[in-house]
């Protein structure tokens, strides 16, 4: 669903009322600002008064205060109440009244009244990451300031850069380096306009094991490796290059087997098993490989199955010119830890072609 133009504000003065018009999508959240109307004013009470005409006081200074999908917050160094919608639906939508009783009462009374309007146009995603990898979160707003926080404890906290994440304009990319397990969670993208922001784009982030294994070949040989998958995987499987497997560059699949002269990866779909064969390997190759499943839910990340860790080292003067892995058990894939990957055991050994050649010449000398 094409994002629409979420925050619209434009502030009318009428006497003591000030009105303004906001915009959110339904399953999401919306926050504004009703700052004091005097800023030298004290008031004893602030109330917000929602469009059934029900009426919340709020009785606590600078912290959140729930009361059902309305969070308050009086913050009073900002002489300002913040008010979070969550989880908004049809019945969200109408005015909203924030009402600002003085200790005084020399001074009125004062409202300012915000018109919140929902709409369908969240998008949202689920992403899968990998332990130890990093990850690519991205959303694609309109115009605007843009921004990504998180959900903690039901308020979404906004994320501050720093050495692990980084916020790309204009496609707002969200990198988070070594994922760990607090790394998962619910993140939003979304707008702010003035005094109001809202949410535009959900992911929610999944953090997985995945089995790795570290070649080095010397430069021109070819490495072969085999590995297994569970059943109910896409049909189309496919191999890439680059750290993150969220951006990771495409270099040949199942569904284009003859893509790359260099690459090729097969599947045998009875068994389960993959067969990912890298020719003629050089220096610039190393690098990091993984093989995926391509999603088929546009809703939903590409599955990976495997990571590779490659090493190119100096030619070598002698020795084996194919280097393969060990195929796995014809048993098929086990279960361990909820995972549904088979150990995936990788010996550096020779092919059979080479393994003739050595016993033949042993064979030679023995009767010589």
């Amino acid at each position: 669903m094409k994002p629409i133009a979420l925050l619209v504000l434009s502030v009318v003065t009428a006497g003591y009322k000030v009105s303004s018009r906001v915009k959110g999508c339904r399953g999401g959240w919306l926050e504004f600002i009703c700052q004091y109307p005097s800023p030298q004013a004290r008031y004893d009470r602030i109330d917000l008064q929602l469009p059934n005409h029900l009426k919340i006081s709020i009785s606590q200074k600078d912290a959140w205060e729930p009361n059902g999908s309305v969070w308050l917050y009086h913050n009073t160094s900002a002489r300002a109440l913040r008010v979070a919608l969550r989880q908004l639906q049809s019945d969200s939508s109408g005015e909203y009244e924030c009402k600002f009783h003085p200790r005084s009462k020399r001074t009125e009374e004062n409202e300012r009244e915000v018109e919140v309007e929902v709409a369908d146009c969240l998008t949202t995603f689920e992403q899968t990451a990998y332990r130890s990898a990093p990850t690519t979160i991205t959303c694609s707003p309109p115009e605007g300031r843009k921004f990504f926080c998180k959900d903690k404890e039901s308020i979404c906290k906004e994320i501050v850069l720093n050495g692990t994440h980084t916020n790309t304009h204009p496609n707002l990319q969200l990198s988070i380096s070594d994922v760990s397990s607090s790394d998962a969670g619910v993140y939003w993208c979304g707008l702010e306009s003035g005094l109001s922001r809202a949410s535009i784009t959900r992911t929610q982030l999944q953090v997985e094991d995945v089995t790795t294994v570290t070649e080095s070949p010397a430069a021109g040989q070819t490495l072969t490796y085999w590995l297994s998958y569970p059943d109910g995987l896409p049909i189309k499987k496919f191999l890439c290059k680059g750290a993150d497997p969220s951006s990771c560059q495409p270099l040949v699949s199942t569904a284009q087997p003859k893509q790359s002269s260099r690459f090729t990866i097969s599947d045998k779909k009875e068994q389960r098993n993959l067969t990912v064969t890298l020719r003629q390997v050089a220096p610039d190759d190393s690098g990091t490989y993984w093989c995926g499943a391509q999603s088929t839910d546009a809703r939903r990340s590409d599955r990976f199955l495997h990571r590779l860790q490659l090493t190119v080292g100096p030619p070598a003067p002698t020795g084996p010119s194919v280097i393969c892995s060990e195929p796995p058990a014809p048993t098929g894939p086990s279960e361990s830890d909820g995972d549904f990957w088979s150990a995936l055991i990788i010996v550096a050994t020779v092919c059979v072609p080479v393994t003739v050649i050595v016993f033949v010449l042993l064979y030679k000398r023995k009767i010589t």
